[in-house]
């Protein structure tokens, strides 16, 4: 997310709705997405 050698390229970043107890994930990976933001920390995989 923060690698400078993306910073001209569109994306989609996608994730699972739910998960296998059918809790929505939404706020769990925009929260996890903020927190790797904020601290710097980009994660591929």
């Amino acid at each position: 997310m923060t690698d400078p050698r993306f910073l001209d390229r569109p994306m989609i970043l996608e994730t699972p709705k739910k998960n296998d107890d059918g809790d929505e994930m939404d706020a769990v990976n925009l929260a996890l997405l903020r927190k790797f933001a904020a601290s710097g920390i980009a994660r591929a995989g």
